[in-house]
């Protein structure tokens, strides 16, 4: 990718939500700088097959914040879609390693934050968990920002973003959508 043509950055790239955002936009014909804290595997590689020349991949710690505020110099970005969240698979995973998965889902978070400002982006989307809303007792009924539960941490983790995020947002430098779903790409 040129350093002059400007991308979408998705974090998490290699993630069930991130592969799915980094397909819809480089079937769009959009640049997109793919980052993930692990090398592109097989597996997704043939999910993406046949858009290499829309998608560049970045290994990066997002808690590395001069690494990923390195970015800014390097490529000319239009926008970032923050999907990148460490979640303990069990509950057990997830009372071993809360001081991990704190720092990641934070730091990473305000780090590419940081990004965004140093770059000038105007357009920041933040895609969390369905896990903070916890399980609904009618799966019939929509869910909304009221129904966070506090529960494992890193739903705690992901609960405290839309603080920051608003806050950002009203200070007019940041365009944020927060709370994107999968089924609402798929939709369109």
């Amino acid at each position: 990718m040129l350093p002059t043509e400007s991308c979408v950055l998705v974090t998490g790239a290699a993630g069930f939500v991130g592969v799915n955002v980094v397909k819809y936009l480089a079937q769009r014909k959009r640049r997109v700088l793919a980052l993930d804290f692990v090398r592109n595997d097989l597996l997704v590689a043939d999910y993406l097959k046949g858009l290499d020349d829309y998608v560049e991949w970045v290994e990066v710690d997002l808690t590395d914040s001069t690494r990923v505020l390195s970015l800014a110099s390097r490529y000319k970005l239009e926008g970032i879609i923050h999907a990148a969240i460490f979640t303990g698979v069990t509950n057990d995973a997830e009372r071993v390693k809360p001081k991990e998965i704190l720092t990641t889902n934070l730091m990473g978070t305000i780090n590419t934050l940081e990004l965004a400002r140093v770059a000038n982006v105007r357009r920041y989307v933040y895609v969390s968990s369905g896990g903070v809303y916890g399980t609904a007792s009618d799966l019939n009924e929509p869910v909304d920002e009221d129904s966070i539960q506090c529960g494992c941490p890193s739903d705690r983790s992901m609960t405290s973003m839309p603080c920051f995020l608003r806050a950002l947002a009203l200070s007019g430098r940041l365009t944020v959508a927060e709370g994107v779903r999968p089924r609402t790409l798929s939709a369109r």
